[in-house]
């Protein structure tokens, strides 16, 4: 069982919706990640949770406890802002010890509990400092450290790492992963970052417009995109326009590319490839690697990012082609050097160019293969219907 369960949340101002039907599940010692730009709705959702926002719709249960009419004091979690929200007339210790005086703990057990959080955080030396007199990792340390102090049912980190340079929001969000681990405290993390939530998370929640667009480990998420908005959002990638021929393949411009994911897809498709820089291969031109699924071009810029550089070809076609490559192997193709470009068949992410779901007549496929694999009719369809057939969103038009 879920250690907290969220089902089909609605939340509306006014006319706006700003969430639609969210449910989620979280495990005991989860840290999941609720990724997505300004607006998705991802803050919204984390103070639902902590009891701060009211939805209009849907519940939510924590280890099997209806919280929904919960005020936000009776649902015991610790929640890290992005401002370190720390009493400035407060030294590091009494911040921590605050929320156990609140509780009417013990004097001796709060200033043990302080003591024992700052260690974790690696904060002792600095307990009896105020905050103007630490620096912003220190005070978001100091921040988590109070959250942490009055064992939480369930950890909230609302962007907490923002307002801190690059260097220190590196080495904090690895520390606040190790301290997660240490500490067995499920979480919730809401970031805009990317490269914070992939590193840093069991699993990832991607939204947009208020709904969860998608939902998995990391891998899952960068290797396996749910739709052209995850692919989009996560990573870098060129994009194509082009349209599925036979055999697995598809074409743009004058190339015929290989690629896996358009064999379930019907031919003649109008569709949006995206290809990540990692996966594309670089060749001289004129080299027996060459083929009629390469794209000619020539290296117009490079950017150097110390172990790889990234490569920016210009195609035949007029497109642009993003490659990264290991800097040791990209100093073979300085700029203006003439290129064959390529990727695997799996490195292709194929997407319907109108997004919409390909209608097909049942009675029409009842028997039948669709780019020679053997169509399955389901058993209990109904007219208008959509199911996937591998990765094709199918619509019957008629019952088998």
């Amino acid at each position: 069982m879920a250690y907290l369960d969220i089902k089909d949340l609605c939340k509306h101002y006014g006319d706006r919706s700003i969430l639609g039907n969210v449910s989620l599940a979280l495990g005991h010692g989860e840290f999941l990640s609720l990724l997505g730009p300004s607006g998705c709705g991802k803050t919204t959702l984390l103070r639902i949770i902590a009891g701060f926002e009211t939805p209009d719709a849907g519940s939510l249960t924590l280890e099997s406890r209806e919280i929904t009419a919960l005020a936000a004091t009776q649902r015991g979690m610790g929640m890290v802002f992005q401002a370190y929200s720390l009493f400035p007339n407060m030294t590091a210790l009494d911040n921590v010890r605050f929320g156990l005086r609140i509780r009417k703990t013990a004097a001796k057990e709060q200033v043990a509990r302080a003591k024992d959080m700052l260690a974790l955080v690696g904060l002792t030396e600095h307990m009896h400092k105020f905050p103007a007199q630490m620096s912003g990792g220190q005070q978001q340390r100091v921040a988590l450290a109070r959250a942490l102090a009055i064992k939480p049912t369930l950890l909230l980190l609302d962007e907490p790492l923002s307002a801190l340079d690059a260097k220190v929001r590196v080495q904090l969000r690895d520390e606040i992963r190790n301290i997660q681990r240490e500490a067995g405290v499920a979480t919730i993390f809401v970031t805009h970052d990317q490269e914070e939530a992939l590193s840093i998370s069991d699993r990832v929640a991607v939204m947009h417009d208020g709904a969860i667009a998608q939902i998995g480990r990391p891998a899952e998420i960068y290797r396996t995109p749910a739709d052209i908005f995850v692919a989009r959002f996560i990573g870098t990638s060129t994009e194509f326009d082009g349209v599925v021929a036979d055999n697995g393949t598809v074409k743009i411009g004058g190339a015929t590319v290989p690629a896996s994911e358009a064999k379930s897809l019907p031919q003649g498709s109008a569709v949006r490839v995206l290809v990540r820089p990692e996966n594309v291969r670089l060749s001289h031109q004129g080299s027996d690697t060459g083929s009629s699924s390469s794209f000619a071009g020539r290296v117009v810029s490079e950017t150097f990012f110390g172990a790889t550089t990234q490569l920016k070809i210009e195609l035949a076609t007029g497109e642009s082609l993003l490659a990264n490559l290991p800097t040791i192997e990209a100093a073979k193709f300085p700029v203006m050097t003439s290129v064959d470009a390529s990727w695997a068949p799996e490195a292709s992410h194929i997407f319907l160019k109108d997004g919409r779901p390909h209608v097909v007549d049942l009675k029409s496929l009842n028997g039948t293969t669709l780019n020679g694999e053997p169509v399955p009719v389901p058993s209990a369809m109904r007219p208008g219907d959509v199911v996937l057939m591998g990765e094709i969103p199918v619509q019957w038009l008629a019952e088998a």
